[in-house]
């Protein structure tokens, strides 16, 4: 409308009186008209939503404009449905709130009907005192309609010869933020300086002046505004992002801008400031539990062992002295302990080796497997039918291999304000991860019995090379608040020992449960199996030469035997490197670190939680959403490593930071 039309709106206004124009202009509702709610609104869609005109950005809720005092400026939205069309006569209300001073501010109209562009406006009016009226003020915009959203207008109210200071917030990272506490400091103070100060008290170093900045529904901004700022002044700009967690505060994002320009004319300066995620505070130990499929990818030589471990199911005998091809009952032949033995250090044995082949190739060879299923006959539980049988057992523990131990962050890594980074990266030589126990199920055998039966543990001790515990450092980036991607590290776990473990930790304890003396070793269990003079007497007489080499060999079986298969499976199955067990984040799925949704009380670092007034990590991943492993073995016997899958989740254990 016309400047015609507007003065004689503004008569009408004094008169109380209302007008409604023709054509699809606007009717104006102002102080003194008919209650509002008399209006009749069209059908507006729940889609609809609510935008700002120009010169405000209609893709943002917030839009900011600055005044002088006794001045006015008209602003106005813009109500459209989901396709972008206008809807028209539909009231739009308007609402202002002073922020900070602004006394005398007020709105010419607290609402009004949209046109035939969907446009309703109103106009605001600074107030006249310059001691009073300058200050900052929020005009809100909402239609009565569930679903629609509101839009703001925040303005700052500016003295003659000064501007306002505006800071326009940007945050692309994934913490929640519910508010921004923008701190204007002397230009004097530089952001490291800042940093420092927050780093060794917990608090910034004092500001001239606070702001608070809310932040929208989609997670966008409010700009801030320091009206009424002289010419030639300038500010370093802290913006501080805080989280409500429960009843607590947490700084979760942070941002800082120096050598600002300053106020020049009266007019305003625009401070831009990108807020980063702060790197929660990490460090401390982690409870944690590893999953893996370990069955994937097994080389020739570990089957060979299972293998052997069922033959110890199905004969005993056979287990110990094998069959050889040779032997028409024998079929296409079983491996034992002997041929371990023969084949992986036969050269060294000299005769007594030859000794030991013949006595395989012999007629009597019958009569010495007949005789150690004889004496072994019984000795074995019911539930033992048939190698196959075992072997499903081994494997079924070996998809189900679990781990109980800790990951181990020393040093956190610090934020730098001033290059803004989005990650930090954490140095092997801070972190450790190390296995305690490792968790076997064997269910054969258990049925009807409690579930402690059915679990073995066996110590990371009997995995680990030369006998220690499975350990290794590992470098890591933590991306943000929410993620942490470990890098491929080497963990002094031993395939070899760990299938030996499967054989002698659960495997024979559970075959020979009603032996005398507990069976948890090869050697155990040959000397309290085999008895050499008895042997020997099936295959000759005492004094005989054949009865002295049989006897002879089966001593030496008994003290060979179990170090060859060691040595042959640990040799077999372990790659001659320092890193043939390595575990890490798959590549572009990193772990999800997760806060706590209520902190514990306390107002400093000494009496608040880990890193106050930070927030720290919890947990590495959750029960029902796991942190992933990708881990590979490198077997001597391929030249390929396998790659295996597993999980993990961490519970902290403790306040250290």
């Amino acid at each position: 409308m016309g400047s015609y039309s507007t003065k004689l709106l503004a008569l009408l206004a004094a008169g109380g009186l209302s007008l409604t124009m023709a054509c699809g202009e606007s009717t104006v509702n102002v102080p003194g008209d008919d209650d509002p709610r008399d209006h009749q609104q069209p059908d507006i869609p729940g889609t609809s939503r609510l935008e700002h005109v120009e010169p405000c950005d209609p893709a943002q809720l917030a839009c900011t404009r600055t005044l002088a005092v006794q001045d006015s400026a008209t602003i106005s939205v813009r109500l459209v449905d989901a396709d972008g069309n206008p809807i028209r006569n539909a009231m739009i209300g308007f609402a202002l709130e002073t922020v900070v001073g602004a006394q005398g501010a007020t709105l010419s109209a607290a609402n009004d009907i949209t046109d035939d562009n969907g446009v309703a406006s109103t106009t605001v009016r600074t107030g006249g005192d310059p001691n009073t009226a300058t200050g900052t003020i929020r005009v809100e915009a909402t239609v009565d309609q569930e679903g629609v959203n509101a839009v703001e207008f925040n303005m700052g109210i500016n003295a003659k010869d000064s501007a306002s200071y505006i800071v326009e917030y940007e945050h692309n990272g994934s913490a929640v933020l519910d508010s921004v506490e923008t701190l204007f400091l002397p230009p004097t103070v530089t952001c490291d300086a800042a940093e420092e100060a927050f780093n060794r008290d917990g608090l910034w170093p004092s500001a001239d002046f606070v702001r608070n900045a809310t932040v929208n529904a989609d997670g966008s901004i409010n700009d801030v505004i320091l009206p009424s700022v002289a010419n030639n002044t300038a500010y370093t700009i802290i913006g501080s992002a805080i989280q409500n967690v429960g009843t607590r505060e947490v700084n979760v994002a942070v941002g800082c801008s120096e050598n600002n320009p300053p106020v020049q004319n009266g007019v305003s300066t625009v401070v831009e400031i990108e807020l980063f995620d702060y790197f929660p505070t990490i460090a401390g130990t982690y409870q944690v539990t590893h999953a893996f499929d370990l069955r994937s990818g097994l080389p020739p030589s570990v089957v060979d062992v299972i293998d052997l471990i069922a033959t110890l199911a199905e004969s005993p005998a056979r287990f110990i002295l094998g069959c050889p091809a040779t032997q028409s009952y024998c079929g296409d032949g079983t491996r034992g302990l002997l041929d371990f033995l023969l084949d992986y250090a036969g050269d060294s044995l000299g005769g007594i080796g030859d000794t030991l082949r013949d006595l395989q190739n012999s007629s009597l060879f019958a009569l010495a497997l007949d005789f150690l299923d004889d004496t072994l006959d019984g000795l074995l539980p019911d539930w033992v039918n048939e190698g196959r049988d075992i072997i499903g057992d081994v494997t079924s523990m070996l998809e189900a291999f679990v781990v109980e131990g800790s990951i181990i962050i020393d040093e956190q890594p610090a934020i730098d304000l001033a290059s803004g980074q989005a990650t930090a990266v954490l140095l092997p030589e801070n972190n450790r991860q190390l296995w305690n126990d490792i968790v076997l199920t064997w269910s054969a055998g258990c049925e009807g019995q409690p579930a402690s039966c059915s679990e073995v543990r066996i110590r990371s001790y009997d995995v680990g090379e030369n006998g220690s515990a499975v350990f290794g450092n590992f470098g890591a980036t933590m991306i943000g608040a929410t993620a942490l991607e470990i890098d491929k590290h080497p963990l002094t776990l031993q395939y070899g020992n760990l299938i030996l473990a499967v054989i002698e930790k659960v495997l024979l304890p559970r075959l020979f449960a009603d032996a005398p003396t507990p069976i948890d070793s090869l050697e155990a269990m040959l000397s309290e199996l085999i008895d050499c003079e008895a042997l020997a007497a099936r295959v000759g007489d005492p004094g005989d030469t054949f009865y002295s080499a049989v006897v002879q060999a089966c001593e030496l079986l008994q003290d060979e035997a179990a170090d060859t298969v060691r040595d042959y499976v640990n040799d077999s199955l372990v790659a001659d490197s320092s890193d043939n067990f390595r575990i890490g984040s798959p590549a572009g799925e990193p772990c999800e670190i997760y806060q706590p949704a209520v902190y514990p009380p306390g107002s400093s670092a000494s009496s608040g939680w880990p890193g106050y007034p930070l927030p720290f990590i919890q947990t590495l991943g959750t029960p029902e959403l796991r942190c992933k492993w990708e881990a590979e073995f490198r077997f001597s016997t391929e030249s390929q490593p396998s790659i295996l899958d597993g999980t993990f989740y961490g519970n902290r254990s403790d306040s250290g930071n």
